[in-house]
C-alpha cells in the first residue's frame, strides 16, 4: 500500500488517524498522534489531568481542579500560589496568593513567605506574625 493506506485484508484502506497522521501499513494503527490526542487512530483527546506528546504531561495547579488545555497544558487560571500559563511554578519576586497579585510581609532573614497564604515563619523586628505586615 502507499502511504497513508495500510492492508486490510486484501485491501489497501486509508488511514483514519487525527489530522492525517501516518499509520502503521499493516494493523491501520498511528504511528504519532498529534500533541494532545492518542489511541490507535489518535481521535481521543488526552484524558484528564494528561496534555501533549502521548499524553506524557501531567497538568500544573489549575484553580478548581479544572483539567488544562489537553494539548499545550496551560490552564485557565491557577490555584492561588501557583503562576500561569501551566501553574507549575510557584509564586515569584516575594509575592503570593491567587495569580500572585499580594506582596509578602517582611519575614525575618529575606526568607520569602509562603507562596499560597503570605505567611511568614517569622518576622523581621517590629512586625507580628503570620503575614509580618503590621
Amino acid at each position: 500500500c502507499i502511504d497513508g493506506y495500510y492492508l486490510n485484508g486484501q485491501t489497501c484502506t486509508k488511514c483514519a488517524c487525527h489530522e492525517n497522521t501516518q499509520c502503521d501499513r499493516t494493523t491501520g494503527h498511528c504511528a504519532l498522534c498529534p500533541p494532545g490526542y492518542q489511541g490507535s487512530k489518535c481521535l481521543q483527546m488526552c484524558s484528564s489531568g494528561r496534555y501533549g506528546q502521548n499524553c506524557a504531561g501531567e497538568c500544573g495547579h489549575c484553580r478548581n481542579q479544572i483539567t488544562c488545555h489537553h494539548v499545550t497544558g496551560s490552564c485557565v487560571s491557577c490555584s492561588p500560589g501557583w503562576l500561569l500559563p501551566t501553574c507549575k511554578q510557584t509564586c515569584r519576586n516575594k509575592r503570593y496568593g491567587q495569580d500572585c497579585m499580594q506582596q509578602c510581609g517582611r519575614c525575618a532573614g529575606d526568607v520569602p513567605c509562603n507562596h499560597v497564604n503570605g505567611h511568614c515563619q517569622d518576622c523581621v523586628h517590629g512586625k507580628t506574625l503570620p503575614l509580618c505586615q503590621q
